[in-house]
């Protein structure tokens, strides 16, 4: 990651190109903003948050608003920056995998836009979750049962914890299942 603009200037804010994506800004879990930006959130519950200063608070901040304002209408998030395409719905490109993201800046920001956020993505999660690539992690059900079981520990919310239930029912479903 770098800095984009002037770090003085109010907009400031981390960038991050995924190497082999033609200088791409690419927003997913696994090889993006979204797994990256979750994990610097993570740091700080290991440091003083005395010691951290504001400029790096301020980036920060900017950066996660930044990748919210690039959430579609239906919850979901294009794999990068200058995409147009909201189709995919895996834990490495799209909705799932800005879940865990959504709710650790909630949780880091105590700020409901960020909740919201990742309730939205839930919902869309939950429609379109099965996806026929199989059970793993990145590309398949698995990734997407994860979120939701997410949002059931950020929220209480039962419908969560039914909702990835029956996703992972899903994973027994033999033409999902890849051989």
């Amino acid at each position: 990651m770098y800095q984009w603009k002037d770090e003085d200037s109010k907009d400031a804010r981390l960038q991050y190109e995924f190497p082999h994506g033609h200088g791409a800004e690419y927003f997913g879990a696994a090889h993006g903003y979204f797994g990256i930006l979750y994990m610097l959130l993570k740091s700080f519950e290991f440091l003083p948050l005395q010691e951290i200063p504001n400029k790096c608070f301020r980036l920060l901040k900017n950066t996660c608003d930044y990748i919210l304002s690039k959430q579609s209408e239906n919850g979901n998030f294009a794999t990068h920056a200058e995409s147009e395409n909201y189709e995919l719905v895996h834990f490495c490109h799209g909705a799932p995998g800005a879940i865990p993201f959504l709710l650790e800046c909630y949780e880091f920001y105590q700020d409901s836009k960020y909740l919201r956020a990742a309730e939205k993505s839930g919902e869309l999660v939950s429609s379109k979750g099965i996806l026929k690539k199989g059970n793993n992690l990145c590309h398949g059900i698995s990734g997407n049962i994860y979120c939701l079981f997410n949002l059931y520990k950020a929220t209480g919310d039962i419908k969560w914890r039914t909702r990835g239930y029956c996703l992972a029912n899903a994973t027994y479903i033999k033409s999902i299942q890849i051989k």
